[in-house]
């Protein structure tokens, strides 16, 4: 086996990789224009033929490893960056996927949820919470509508007391839906008390102390509506004051104070004696 053959088979035997190829190529390649383009530099040196051929060799052979090794890392740099955004992108749509799943089960089981389980989402998207655990908190925790932050203590009665927060996915979605909500009862509010409806709410503006015609009071009702009444009377107290209080239901204090730019109150005394027909 001649020597020329013995070199090609030990070089099939270190080309294992593409990384491998790519050096051997780039080795020859140097060698090459090392060789074509050298020599006349050396022309005037006074070396041997030897040392001028063993100097062009190393020049070669290092200069075309330098730049296999620099091509090979940028191309292996380009690849992984790659193959990162191909993975961040696939994680992206899951996630996407995950969160559109779980807000088509909170839009579908909102209505079903008890009262004070819808009290407690919207409660939520103003600001964490200390709660115990109770049944109807735990299915909101299993259906990871909300999240279990830390224990905090045990409250008066042993029970453990955690620190609650929403999940972040779902803020945008309650925060609308109770918009669209009390913007609808509101409208119902205009709708169901007609020209009487501004008067209402001058009502609860604040400093108001105007005498009132009772008549527009008689469409509140406690279980329909924004505004809600409670009477007070205590005549077997001496000295204290008889008449109604006037309240908002929760939020829509804050949401008719941003809409019609005036600043009401969250709840009034109405004396009796500001009470008058006329």
């Amino acid at each position: 086996m001649s020597n020329t053959t013995e070199i090609v088979i030990k070089l099939l035997a270190a080309l294992t990789s593409p990384k491998a190829c790519v050096k051997y190529l780039t080795v020859a390649l140097t060698l090459y224009l090392s060789w074509v383009f050298l020599p006349q530099y050396f022309e005037q040196l006074e070396i041997s033929t030897e040392q001028k051929s063993l100097i062009i060799l190393l020049f070669g052979v290092g200069s075309g490893a330098l730049i296999a090794h620099t091509f090979s890392e940028i191309v292996i740099s380009i690849y992984k960056k790659a193959h990162e955004r191909i993975n961040e992108s696939k994680k992206e749509k899951e996630k996407e996927k995950t969160n559109d799943a779980l807000l088509k089960k909170l839009d579908e089981t909102f209505y079903f949820l008890g009262d004070s389980q819808r009290e407690l989402l919207r409660a939520l998207t103003k600001r964490n919470k200390t709660e115990e655990i109770n049944e109807n908190i735990k299915s909101l925790i299993d259906n990871n509508f909300i999240q279990l932050e830390m224990k905090i203590t045990k409250n008066h009665r042993n029970i453990d007391v955690y620190l609650i927060s929403l999940n972040p996915i779902l803020k945008d979605f309650l925060v609308q839906h109770w918009n669209n909500e009390i913007e609808g009862r509101i409208d119902d509010f205009y709708n169901i008390h007609g020209s009487q409806a501004d008067k209402l709410l001058n009502l609860m503006k604040k400093g108001n102390d105007s005498k009132i015609n009772p008549s527009i009071l008689n469409n509140i009702n406690n279980s329909f509506g924004i505004i809600q009444k409670g009477y007070d009377d205590r005549d077997h107290i001496e000295n204290s004051d008889t008449g109604i209080f006037l309240y908002f239901d929760d939020y829509v204090c804050e949401r008719l104070s941003e809409k019609n730019n005036i600043e009401y109150l969250d709840e009034v005394f109405i004396k009796n004696e500001r009470l008058t027909e006329y």
